[in-house]
Parts: C-alpha cells; structure tokens; sequence
C-alpha cells in the first residue's frame, strides 16, 4: 500500500469489444466470474473541463487482489475511453486505480507532481477522478473516494471471484443497482 495514494486496487482495460477479453481472462487465468454491467449509470461526467456524456459498458473480476475493470465505449462522446482508443487501437491498459484513505491528500500529492486532472465522475458515494499519464508511463491514474457502499460493492466483487467454482463465468446485470440490489447491498446511485 502507498502510503499516499493508498491501495492500488485496480487495473482498467479498454477495449472496443469486452467480450472477447473477459473471455480470454477466464480462459488463461481462470478468474471469474465476470460481473458485466451492460448500461451506463446516470452520472455526471466532466472531461478536460467540460461537461460530457459518455455511454459505456463494463464488466469487473478479480485476479487475488487486484479487481480487473473492462470498460467499452458505446459512443463517441469525449472521454479518456474515446480517446485511449484513438492512439491504441487495439486497446490495453488504460488506468490503473487508487483507493486513497486520504483523497484530498492524494489529490495534493499528484498535483505536485505536475499532474493534471483530466476525468470527473461526480458520485454520491464518491468522486472518481483520473489524471493524465505520469511521463513515461501512458496509464492513467485513478483515485476513487473510499465510501460504504463502494466498499460493500467491491468486497462483493471480491468475494464472488475468490469463492468461484467455475459455473456462470459472466453474470449480466443492466445496471450496477440492479447487481447491488441482487446482493443485498444498496445501490451507489
């Protein structure tokens, strides 16, 4: 754990077509199952500054410790998903994410850096903010606000890839709520 920035908790992949990448997950890592959430939620999405609105579907498991996010853009409205796969067409790793227990430090921390705020994801249970790649690195870096129902959310996550036996290796929900509500959790949004 950095004792800045936290827990770095995840791994974000984005690709054009999700399907093909959890499978290969599952197949060459034996991990699963994959939670895909096939709608994008009602958030407000800010990127470099302005106002955005972004369509996306995503699914997430867990490899030990490290929770995999692939995220799929559904349209062509800006974002860092957009523009990843403007100069990666193949797609890869596009943000690595943080769980800071001090997000405001965190925040400081980059910043001095020289790193610049790029994506905002404004959430009741927390902001989730990106940052433009460090030199060198071409990832991103995501910090997202520890919260309880983001806790509950992810500790599920983590749970049903830690105890999986093999059956039902992609689990749809339309939405996150409606994978919240199906393991007794209350919905982040």
């Amino acid at each position: 754990m950095n004792r800045i920035l936290g827990t770095a908790f995840q791994q974000a992949y984005v690709v054009r077509d999700l399907e093909p990448l959890m499978r290969r997950f599952i197949d060459t890592f034996n991990v699963g199952p994959f939670i895909h959430i096939q709608g994008s939620p009602p958030l407000d999405f800010f990127y470099r500054g302005q106002r955005t609105a972004p369509k996306f579907t995503v699914a997430y498991t867990y490899i030990g410790e490290v929770q995999v996010e692939i995220i799929q853009p559904l349209n062509d409205a800006p974002s860092p998903y957009r523009d990843f796969l403007a100069s990666r067409s193949k797609g890869g790793i596009q943000h690595m994410g943080f769980w800071p227990d001090d997000v405001p430090a965190a925040h400081r921390h980059l910043e001095a850096q020289g790193l610049k705020r790029c994506f905002e994801i404004k959430m009741a249970s927390g902001d989730v903010v990106y940052y433009d790649p460090p030199d060198g690195m071409g990832t991103m870096i995501e910090i997202a606000a520890k919260g309880p129902a983001r806790a509950q959310l992810y500790a599920e996550l983590h749970r049903l890839a830690n105890t999986w036996d093999g059956r039902d290796p992609i689990r749809r929900y339309t939405t996150m709520g409606d994978f919240a509500k199906a393991s007794g959790i209350t919905p982040m949004w």
